[in-house]
């Protein structure tokens, strides 16, 4: 590190280096000099990349073995676009935000990108490992040492550098590779002086110490230092308030222990004798529980602090005094980081100079993770009795929060603890383990149904927090909450209360919905990864889903895992859904454990969940396929859908299968999402005489609920196979033209098939309309005019085809049917003043034949359209100079029956003196609910002066009735006036 020059030499050949140290011995300088250090000599390096992550357990979101490969690919991609892999790119538009949710999806990831850019060194630091919790760290370990012990897997341009505590569960992994203490460096002690003089040196100009008691001061930290920087900060904090005569006297006291300081330091400030001895606790035990620094005005709620004071100001500073009281164990430090909003940057209306102050806020912090550690475990009886208490009164806050302050005060002003209660109440409840218990204070909470809960549930999913997120159109029942965050302690509440006749709604099953994803219990708590919530549930007598099944494998859940084949084998054995997932997830081993099972059959559901095992499908099949009888044939056309390529294989071969005459599997393949391409792929390489017809073609192109990449893969597959020989036909080519894409269509199916047809093949008018007519023709229609537009006339019927289609552009059509001297008429001039904007209607009107007339079918479709486009249309068409028909009443009612009030403002303002009420009129207008809306309103008013000469000839009846209607009408939109529209936007 001391020679820039050769930053990258080396003395070990491991691709894996452990630095350790005790607390306070400087690991994370360490580590953030040599980020700073490399960073500078790589920055230049196109074939070096640095990413690096630093725990922190002071944060919830740096504490696991997901955030840490998060954030270094995070890093990677963000600085460095170009080493995305591939692989990234396809199983994301698969999988979305779950790629990044799961370990073993970013591991691979992880992989993948070393993988695609083997020419490149990638060098990773992880700090403070330590400070990982365990489960998510041996994760993450068990990886490293599986993937680095000198395997022929391992990959040869990845570098990791951990620097940790050295704790046996650590050193069980990690000691294979080079590792370190750093107390053995020479240098460390160099530094420690360096440190001294420099801590010294600074509080001589405080206290102005004379010359000589500065070198004592030195020599005394320097013999009592025990290479630990910790220990020196703590004494010279400590230094600050010793009158310089004590001084030296103050030193020689201090116990040599930093377990033994902080002793010393809480004594003072915990004891019996310490006047503000309650308020300190309750400091120390909220900031020492939170899962992410506090704001200063966070803390201040959280504690209950100075309640009467409205003075945001004030109370922050009464809080300085009091972490003044707290002897140097607390910080505040000023951070910049959007991860501190939870994620709730969005709720609220404050201006950007809030925000701003928000995102540069200052924290209150544990002066270093020692100071927790000797909190819960030395003082743990003076600290609410211990860690899990702690986090237990931290929850109970967070819910007195949310139950009294979310309804009176919303979600205004970012500073406050209620938004911090909303992210973070059910980890503090998960961490609290039993010492969580629901008190009756918070009772309205953990009902079922709780509108309380829906709001506070409502309020997470509009900020998406932390990935767990359910739809608020449905209520999340009480028991998926327990599972989903983890709370076992919560299901044996559910459970005291339904022995007592209180209902609660259970989910028995595992439902997907547009909008709405309903889940089991037992699958929701296999994804908050809790192994007591899911055992009290298996307890709790609810029946096991596929998706829980599946969801343990996928997530590597272990215990689960283990809990599942332990208590409910019988289960599986029993349901033939179950027995499917069971063989989609389990290898052979545990594939063997259900077969022992006196009740096992190796059923159709059984060989249907084997073919889609993606791990261990070859061996789970090895074991089971040849006792099931079936017939392989029949086996692979009910499961190609679902099989990997692996298994289409082996029961190729296992056969002996001669699939030449299978055609129809090519088209039962392309539904295969994950691996239809490669069976594809698979079946041509060793039946290369399959024959692919019509059939298949159109099979493949009306696969419409495919994304079009995975169509016009497979197509382009085919067509390769295939070669010159294979020729689209007029009914494939119609097939693709009337094929439905999802939305994301860009024309490349047709475009593909179009591409293949021979020059031969004529372009025939059902084929033009077919595009014409197809949602996707904005995609679609340029191709076809662009390659074969020599053959092509667009007829008017194929232009009104088109108009909703074509997003408003139309000028390759209409020069099409210009050319041909197609006369545009009324019937294209209503289809454009139907379905399009300003400057796509204009294209069309001025194409239009220099006779047509503005008809009243076109003054109705205008009215028609919705939004802005109608409106600014209909002012075009209403302009004295467009020879429009006058308006009749069948567009006043199509007006008046949509309440379109800012039509109805147009055709006043150009043809209101022009419109003929009658006493019929009004008074059908008057008393239908479907027309009693702004728009009638502006018409009576505007015609106010013709509409008194209609109430004349009313009789009294009449009259009384009409005139209360209309003014109940105009109360109701007494703001409301015709005029509106023209002040908003301009004439």
């Amino acid at each position: 590190m001391n020679s820039p020059d050769d930053c990258y030499s080396t003395e070990s050949k491991s691709q894996v280096i452990w630095l350790h140290g005790n607390p306070g011995q400087g690991k994370s300088t360490m580590a953030t000099y040599i980020i700073e250090t490399l960073s500078t000599c790589i920055s230049a390096d196109a074939k070096r990349y640095l990413s690096y992550f630093l725990c922190d357990s002071n944060y919830a979101i740096r504490t696991s073995s997901k955030s840490i490969l998060r954030g270094l690919l995070w890093q990677l991609w963000n600085s460095y676009p170009r080493l995305i892999p591939g692989y990234a790119r396809r199983h994301y538009d698969q999988l979305k935000q779950k790629l990044f949710d799961d370990f073993d999806h970013l591991w691979t990831l992880f992989m993948e990108t070393a993988k695609a850019n083997d020419s490149c060194q990638l060098y990773c630091i992880i700090d403070a490992l330590d400070e990982c919790d365990e489960a998510s760290r041996d994760d993450l370990l068990y990886q490293i040492e599986h993937v680095f012990s000198g395997s022929a897997r391992t990959p040869p341009n990845i570098n990791f550098l951990i620097l940790s505590r050295p704790y046996v569960q650590i050193r069980d992994y990690l000691s294979q590779f080079d590792n370190h203490t750093i107390a053995s460096f020479p240098q460390l002690q160099r530094d420690i002086d360096l440190y001294i003089d420099h801590e010294v040196e600074k509080l001589a100009k405080i206290r102005r110490y004379p010359r000589v008691l500065k070198e004592k001061l030195k020599r005394e930290l320097g013999t009592r230092a025990e290479e630990t920087f910790l220990w020196v900060g703590l004494a010279c904090r400590e230094l600050r308030r010793i009158p310089s005569v004590n001084a030296l006297e103050f030193l020689e006291r201090l116990p040599r222990q930093l377990e033994s300081i902080y002793s010393q330091m809480f004594d003072s400030i915990l004891g019996p004798d310490a006047p503000d001895a309650a308020d300190t606790t309750k400091i120390l035990s909220f900031v020492a529980t939170a899962v992410r620094p506090l704001t200063l005005l966070e803390l201040s709620e959280a504690c209950a602090f100075d309640t009467n004071e409205d003075d945001v100001e004030a109370r922050t500073q009464y809080l300085r005094d009091r972490i003044e009281s707290c002897r140097l164990v607390i910080d505040i430090v000023t951070v910049r980081n959007r991860d501190f909003l939870d994620g709730l940057q969005d709720w609220s209306d404050s201006d950007d100079s809030t925000s701003e102050a928000l995102l540069e806020s200052e924290r209150v912090v544990l002066l270093h993770q020692t100071v927790k550690d000797y909190l819960f475990t030395s003082r743990r009886e003076q600290l609410n009795g211990g860690e899990q208490h702690s986090h237990a009164i931290m929850a109970y806050r967070c819910l007195d929060q949310i139950i009294n302050c979310m309804p009176e005060r919303g979600l205004a002003g970012y500073g406050n603890f209620l938004r911090y209660s909303i992210a973070y109440w059910p980890q503090h409840a998960r961490l609290a383990q039993s010492s969580f218990q629901v008190q009756g204070k918070h009772a309205s909470f953990f009902l079922d149904p709780s509108p309380v809960r829906d709001e506070w549930l409502a309020q997470r999913n509009d900020a998406h927090v932390f990935g767990i997120w359910r739809s608020a159109k449905h209520s999340l029942p009480l028991l998926n909450v327990a599972a989903l965050w983890g709370i076992p302690s919560l299901v044996d509440y559910i459970s005291r209360r339904s022995s007592r006749g209180v209902t609660f709604n259970v989910k028995l099953d595992d439902e997907e919905r547009k909008g709405c994803s309903t889940k089991s219990p037992l699958t929701d708590a296999v994804e908050g990864g809790c192994v007591y919530t899911f055992q009290k549930l298996l307890r709790f007598g609810l029946p096991l889903t596929e998706l829980a099944i599946e969801s343990a494998w996928t997530f590597e859940r272990e215990a689960i895992k283990r809990a599942i084949l332990q208590t409910r084998r019988h289960e599986i054995v029993q349901q033939a859904d179950l027995q499917k997932s069971a063989a989609k997830v389990f290898n052979a081993g545990e594939m063997r454990i259900l077969m022992d099972h006196p009740d096992f059959t190796i059923s159709q559901s059984t060989l249907h969940g084997a073919m889609a095992n993606e791990k261990h499908g070859l061996e789970v099949l090895e074991l089971i396929v040849a006792q099931s009888g079936v017939d392989p044939k029949i086996l692979l056309q009910r499961t190609i859908t679902e099989s990997t390529t692996a298994s289409v294989e082996f029961l190729i071969d296992r056969f002996s299968l001669n699939l030449n005459g299978e055609q129809s599997l090519i088209a039962k393949a392309a539904e295969n999402w994950e691996s239809g391409a490669s069976i594809i792929n698979l079946l041509f390489r060793r039946f290369p005489d399959i024959e692919i017809t019509d059939d298949v073609i159109l099979a493949i192109v009306k696969l419409g609920d495919f994304s079009e990449q995975h169509i016009s893969g497979i197509l382009k597959i085919i067509f390769d196979e295939l070669g010159p020989k294979f020729q689209i036909t007029n009914r494939v080519l119609l097939g693709a033209a009337r094929a439905e894409m999802p939305d994301e269509d860009f024309g490349d199916v047709f475009k593909i098939v179009l591409q293949h047809a021979s020059e031969e093949l004529a372009i025939t008018h059902e084929v033009v309309m077919s595009v014409a007519q197809n949602p996707n023709a904005w995609a679609t229609m340029p191709l076809l005019l662009s390659s074969r537009e020599a053959e092509i006339c667009i007829t008017e019927d194929i232009l009104c085809a088109a108009i909703p289609n074509m997003e408003n552009s139309y000028s390759a059509l209409l020069c099409n049917a210009a050319k041909h001297s197609i006369k545009i008429t009324e019937k294209a001039i209503a289809a454009a003043a139907r379905e399009s904007d300003r400057e796509g209607f204009l294209q069309v009107l001025n194409a239009a034949d220099a006779n047509s007339r503005i008809t009243q079918d076109v003054l109705l479709a205008a009215a028609a359209n919705d939004g802005k486009n109608g409106v600014q249309i209909m002012w075009l068409l209403l302009h004295e100079s467009m020879n429009a028909d006058e308006i009749g009443n069948e567009l006043v009612d199509e007006v008046l029956l949509g309440d379109k009030c800012d039509i109805m403002s147009v055709i006043l303002k150009r043809r209101g003196a022009r419109i003929r009420l009658s006493k019929g009129l009004v008074q059908g207008w008057i008393s239908n609910e479907r027309t009693q809306g702004r728009a009638l309103k502006f018409l009576l008013q505007y015609k106010s002066a013709e509409l008194n000469s209609i109430l004349g000839a009313m009789s009294a009846d009449e009259q009384a009735e009409f005139v209360e209607r209309r003014d109940r009408l105009f109360t109701r939109f007494e703001r409301d006036s015709w005029e509106d529209i023209f002040k908003r936007r301009g004439e």
